[in-house]
């Protein structure tokens, strides 16, 4: 990676273990209330193999995430998301056709649906300045087999930043839960803005491929405290274990804002694509609680007028 070393000691490390864990917890929280378009293409040399446009939108208690091809050979589009009434998922075979339900679950409290979990899935591109590849940085610091090698504070691009180098050694489990092909690398972290990622050199293993990945982060505004990616490039260089080399590319584009107004729940109904709502679910309805404070503002008028008919009363007889 490039950058001017500076120093290097002790307390870095300890800053980093102690800052960066709570900031990237603060920054996830953050950057999935921000709605808008990610455009993701990927080559396998000169062959592009997928081009998809991700569109994500959320509120309270709301999340909708849109997928779809632009590949003319597979223009298919899926949606997954959920309200406080259901969640769901829909499928159409290209953008001019309609959306037909694959899925449908009414929520309860109790039950966490495949849809609910396919959506919250489906916001990782949202927290990719926190992620090393496959893995948040946060549960890669956390496992037993990651050392801390040299930890350096440097100038990137301008900014005052942190290099951390580290090694993650492990033997390969692909049936793990939590497989992780990450081994060793460097990262660039930026201490002022929530100590995303500015770059990233990392070294990984899968049961048929030794890689490279080099990572670009290029940010919508750097002078900005919430950091916002606008492009990142990744570029992986594989060796096979046939021996074949690859150079696989993948280019995100990303288009997000920070909403002022959150979108109403109905904006993550089946109404909202054109479908038919669940029998008993309507989103015209006047809310409950919207009429129990009507019915008790009324209840206090009612009230108020009684008290001003009684004292009327009193004055005229006196």
């Amino acid at each position: 990676m490039q950058g001017v070393v500076f120093a290097q000691d002790a307390a870095l490390a300890d800053r980093f273990f102690n800052e960066a864990p709570p900031q990237w917890e603060a920054y996830r929280k953050r950057i999935e209330q921000f709605h808008g378009t990610v455009i993701n293409k990927m080559s396998v040399g000169d062959r592009l193999v997928n081009h998809m446009r991700f569109e994500y939108r959320s509120n309270a208690s709301c999340r909708l995430s849109v997928e779809q091809s632009l590949l003319e050979s597979d223009p298919v589009g899926t949606v997954s998301g959920y309200n406080r009434i259901y969640s769901f998922s829909l499928l159409r075979k290209s953008e001019n056709r309609p959306w037909v339900v694959t899925n449908y679950t009414p929520r309860t409290q109790e039950e966490t649906s495949s849809e609910v979990r396919e959506t919250n899935f489906r916001f990782t591109p949202l927290r990719r300045l926190i992620r090393a590849y496959s893995v948040e940085l946060s549960e890669l610091i956390r496992k037993p087999t990651f050392r801390l090698l040299r930890v350096a504070a440097i100038e990137h691009e301008g900014d005052a930043c942190m290099r951390i180098e580290f090694d993650n050694w492990h033997e390969l489990e692909s049936n793990a839960k939590d497989f992780d092909p990450v081994q060793s690398g460097v990262l660039v972290l930026d201490p002022h803005r929530y100590w995303c990622l500015r770059g990233c050199e990392l070294r990984t293993r899968h049961s048929d491929a030794v890689a490279l990945i080099k990572e670009e982060v290029q940010l919508r505004d750097p002078s900005e405290k919430v950091p916002v990616p606008k492009r990142i490039i990744s570029v992986n260089d594989q060796k096979r274990s046939t021996g074949e080399r690859l150079q696989v590319e993948t280019v995100m584009e990303f288009d997000l804002f920070e909403p002022s107004r959150l979108p109403r729940d109905k904006e993550f109904s089946l109404s909202a694509f054109g479908l038919p709502e669940p029998l008993g679910v309507s989103w015209s309805r006047t809310p409950w609680y919207l009429w129990v404070g009507l019915a008790g503002i009324l209840f206090l008028l009612v009230g108020a007028g009684f008290y001003w008919l009684k004292r009327r009363r009193e004055a005229a007889g006196s």
